[in-house]
């Protein structure tokens, strides 16, 4: 996130997506300011947001011709080492780099190296 926003454009941001204008919208017709005013509480919890994190094991690069003659079975080579850290991104900004293990008969990453992201 940028850390050049301010709390004001935050508290915007939220409420653009909560579809909330202002809490002035509760102000009655004639004008009347001296009714209350609601509290509006936010209905985001940023610690339930999900956020797609993606870790990219290696690259390729192939001809054309040679793509089309892929088949079932075919290996594509790529252009990482078997022990290789590989960058773990979380909405396509790098988070973190980690090497692939298997866990519970799934494959998981080991973060090994943490990036600075305050920047």
């Amino acid at each position: 996130m940028d850390s050049n926003l301010s709390n004001e454009s935050i508290e915007q941001s939220l409420k653009d997506v909560q579809g909330i204008s202002t809490p002035d919208m509760y102000e009655n017709f004639s004008g009347d300011s001296s009714m209350p005013t609601p509290q509006v509480t936010s209905a985001i919890k940023l610690p339930d947001v999900k956020l797609n994190i993606s870790v990219q094991a290696g690259t390729a690069a192939m001809l054309i011709s040679d793509i089309t003659k892929l088949t079932t079975g075919d290996l594509i080579t790529l252009d990482t080492d078997e022990h290789a850290s590989f960058p773990i991104t979380v909405q396509d900004t790098l988070f973190a780099y980690g090497v692939i293990v298997k866990h519970d008969k799934k494959f998981a990453v080991k973060i090994t190296e943490m990036v600075n992201v305050s920047n």
